[in-house]
């Protein structure tokens, strides 16, 4: 303002609200909770001895915070029939979602800040899906995303044991055993005349015996 006394700053139009501005550092403050963005604040000085008055405008850049999300756990090894969750921390304000790389593996959902994984039917073990979690970015935060490894195996079944021996006597008879509700019969059931017959029990996909199930049987 081209005079010679102290002088006073204000900030006229352009901040964010809780802006303010020290005169005696020429510095503006703003809060952390300030929306980012870009501001073009104007500011005018005053000669507190001429009141003469001058204005500039400032350009001033609020970048977005970085987001940040952190699963615990960061990997599981799951049974199919039991889903696995890990709690999801993070410091953004987002939508949270989530994808799986390969859904015939496993898939997942968020509810809240727990993220549950859900191993699906398959007739192999150890195959691996990767989890991401992602926050969209926001107003003030950048996007962020986490990975959740997810290994599925089938869950085990047990083969029924061998029945007693039966005695011929003329009619059809079966077994007696049967088969766990999650695999498929086959092979002989019943027979009529004396003799030793095998059934078998065959592990729906997401599930396995440890050895061929065979059901040894005699009349």
């Amino acid at each position: 303002t081209n005079g010679t006394g102290s002088y006073t700053y204000t900030i006229s139009s352009g901040a964010p609200s809780g802006a303010t501005i020290n005169s005696s550092n020429i510095t503006i403050s703003f809060t952390n909770t300030t929306t980012a963005g870009t501001y073009n604040v104007v500011v005018q000085a005053k000669d507190n001895n001429s009141l003469k008055t001058k204005t500039a405008t400032m350009k001033i850049v609020i970048n977005k915070a970085a987001g940040s999300i952190s699963l615990n756990p960061t990997s599981g090894t799951l049974t199919y029939g039991t889903n696995a969750t890990s709690t999801i921390t993070s410091d953004g304000d987002g939508t949270l979602s989530c994808s799986s790389s390969d859904e015939s593996i496993a898939t997942c959902s968020i509810s809240g800040t727990t993220l549950r994984i859900t191993p699906q039917a398959n007739t192999s073990d150890g195959l691996t899906a990767t989890i991401t979690v992602s926050q969209a970015a926001t107003t003030n935060y950048k996007s962020a995303s986490k990975t959740y490894s997810a290994t599925v195996n089938r869950k085990a079944l047990t083969c029924p044991g061998n029945p007693s021996d039966k005695t011929y006597n003329g009619n059809s008879q079966n077994s007696g055993k049967s088969c766990p509700s999650v695999s498929t019969t086959g092979g002989d059931t019943s027979a009529t005349n004396a003799g030793t017959y095998t059934q078998t029990c065959t592990a729906n996909s997401g599930y396995k015996f440890a050895n061929e199930c065979n059901i040894t049987w005699k009349i």
